[in-house]
């Protein structure tokens, strides 16, 4: 990896326009990145498929496909570390390096870092430096110790944007069907025995393709976050420019240098040169306390932080004769009356949401209550004739 190949602006950037620089870089290099990932995606997800309809369960199906995402999401970031310094690979190539990618993955580790927030800015650290063990924990510790929120950010807006996908996806789906299927599946039915299996496989492929979608973009999102975050902590920005600045200085140096040697060096007689006297202890030390003496080095700053002292508190509470250790016990048993109210109007809220469901479930549904009936009056006459 040379950083002066680098295609893209190098200068410190807050997580949002970070992040917004990794779907940029999806947007310029699609097809590489998709053609790629869709190679090596469907293969795993045909074999996934054929698990699920061999099991009769597409629920192992889903659940199979949710597991398997990090080892898919390396292709995309292998493909981007090298389109970024100027080598971008081909699909060809990508798939022969794809036994090594998954060389650092075995399944026992998704176990462990499949829930983890910050998966997508911390896979560079594993594929593209390769570190294990306490080097990559120490690792993770610098680089998270700015970034950590900004990666969990992340994770949230790219989930929530698969199911905003993966829900319209299935509901066009749903628009497909013929009238005649009845589209209405009850919440008991959900996960029984007597939920069709088509619709989870609706939902299957829906999920399958809102994946194929954001899952580049996840990948993207959290590599350029790992840039941006190594450019704060190496100064690749003051790197890169110094370099530029040297070959700047290579191409047209050695001329200035012996034009200079050429015109100065005839008329210059020759001097004897002597060193400085170096400065004694004490006037070194009468310079350092002249300069600490500045105004930049005396400011003040008061930094106001909160601390906990419930166990001192405790303790002057029950030394508290008299009066305030009463007042103290009464609001500790107000605050426990009040705590059991709130306890008890929660266990109500859920009994009324049990007994009531069907009328809650109906509204969300959209189906609206039959009409009252409308008893009418008695009547004042039969057949003409009126009543005795």
């Amino acid at each position: 990896m040379r950083i002066e190949h680098i295609a893209m602006a190098v200068r410190p950037r807050n997580p949002w326009e970070a992040m917004d620089l990794g779907f940029r870089m999806v947007r310029v290099w699609w097809k590489p990145v998709y053609g790629a990932s869709l190679a090596a995606y469907l293969p795993v997800i045909a074999v996934i498929t054929l698990v699920g309809a061999e099991s009769h369960h597409p629920w192992i199906a889903i659940l199979l496909v949710w597991w398997v995402k990090p080892l898919l999401e390396r292709v995309p970031l292998y493909v981007l570390s090298r389109a970024v310094f100027g080598a971008t690979p081909s699909v060809a190539h990508t798939l022969r390096a794809l036994p090594s990618l998954l060389k650092t993955a075995p399944l026992w580790r998704l176990l462990l870092t499949r829930p983890s927030p910050t998966r997508s800015f911390c896979l560079p650290v594993v594929v593209l430096e390769g570190l294990t063990g306490r080097a990559r924990r120490a690792r993770f510790k610098v680089l998270l110790k700015g970034a950590y929120s900004a990666a969990t950010w992340l994770t949230i807006v790219c989930a929530t944007l698969e199911m905003v996908l993966a829900s319209g996806s299935y509901s066009l789906m749903e628009l497909l069907l013929p009238r005649t299927v009845e589209l209405r599946v009850t919440p008991q039915e959900l996960f029984t025995s007597g939920f069709p299996d088509w619709y989870a496989w609706m939902f299957y492929g829906a999920s399958v393709f809102a994946y194929l979608v954001i899952g580049p973009l996840y990948a993207a999102g959290g590599f350029s976050l790992y840039l941006n975050r190594r450019t704060l902590l190496e100064g690749w920005d003051i790197e890169l420019g110094f370099r530029r600045m040297a070959e700047r200085l290579g191409r047209h140096g050695m001329r200035i240098a012996a034009t200079l040697l050429l015109a100065f060096t005839p008329g210059m007689p020759p001097r004897a040169v002597y060193a400085a006297p170096a400065p004694t202890t004490y006037v070194a030390k009468q310079r350092i306390e002249a300069i600490l003496r500045r105004p930049e080095f005396s400011t003040k700053k008061t930094i106001e932080t909160w601390r906990y002292i419930g166990k001192e508190d405790k303790q002057e509470t029950q030394d508290a004769p008299g009066l305030a250790a009463f007042f103290t016990q009464l609001g500790r048993g107000l605050a426990w009356i009040a705590k059991g109210f709130l306890y008890l109007a929660l266990f109500a809220a859920i009994v009324w949401l049990i007994l009531y469901r069907e009328r809650w479930l109906n509204w969300m549904r959209g189906i609206k209550p039959p009409p009252k009936s409308r008893h009418s009056a008695s009547p004042s006459s039969v057949c003409g004739a009126r009543p005795a």
